[in-house]
């Protein structure tokens, strides 16, 4: 087998040649696994932003939920609330004591400050007790709770969605990269190829230092 010829030997065209050719390959080959890390994260990440959305989707109709059963809580607290009025201003003692006995947790502070606030000055309060501050359902605080998580898992997968847009962007540079790194070494003029390969060695730092700020995950797990 023949010995290769040592660079010394080569005439300095050859050898400017062959020194781009080496550059080019390095650039190729790290511009493609570079590359194909950027596709595995923006997989990764674009997941993360999926099962987040499906969460906030699922704290919502759980929140819907609730609501419901709130609302229908508060009916039965307004209709039992009516029946002990009727039952009141028709003296009828033990039928009011009886629909009062039967008014909810959450509704009896409320009660119990609207009816305290009868006096010789207001015999009959002007409000209700569902104005009153201490009329609070149990739900209304799970209701909100769902709220504030769906919210919040809503903008975690903003931020998902652009770490993936980002790592997209980087593929797509990397990708100009090995093609301007692949057509370096195709032109006559070395004005040229020198030019198309530092052009391709300035992009691929670019866009390694741009992968390099981005963060890194290597399963779809909402909690890594």
């Amino acid at each position: 087998m023949p010995d290769m010829p040592d660079l010394q030997t080569i005439p300095p065209k050859k050898s400017t040649q062959r020194h781009i050719e080496i550059i080019a390959v390095v650039i190729i080959a790290l511009a493609t696994i570079s590359s194909a890390w950027c596709v595995y994260e923006a997989a990764i990440w674009s997941g993360k932003q999926t099962f987040t959305l499906n969460e906030a989707s699922a704290l919502r109709a759980e929140s819907v939920r609730v609501t419901t059963m709130a609302n229908t809580h508060a009916l039965y607290d307004m209709n039992l609330f009516q029946a002990w009025l009727e039952a009141s201003s028709q003296n009828q003692t033990i039928k009011a004591e009886f629909y009062r006995s039967r008014f909810t947790k959450d509704f009896q502070p409320a009660f119990n400050a609207w009816i305290a606030s009868v006096g010789p000055d207001t015999p009959v309060p002007a409000d209700t007790p569902f104005d009153r501050p201490e009329y609070q359902l149990s739900e209304s605080r799970a209701i909100n709770q769902y709220m504030n998580d769906s919210e919040a898992a809503i903008d975690r997968a903003r931020g998902y969605n652009q770490i993936s847009d980002n790592y997209v962007l980087n593929t797509v540079l990397f990708a100009l990269v090995l093609f301007l790194a692949g057509i370096s070494t195709r032109w006559k003029s070395k004005e040229i190829e020198k030019g198309l390969l530092v052009l391709a060695i300035v992009i691929f730092i670019m866009a390694f230092g741009m992968m390099l700020t981005q963060p890194v995950s290597f399963t779809y797990q909402l909690n890594v």
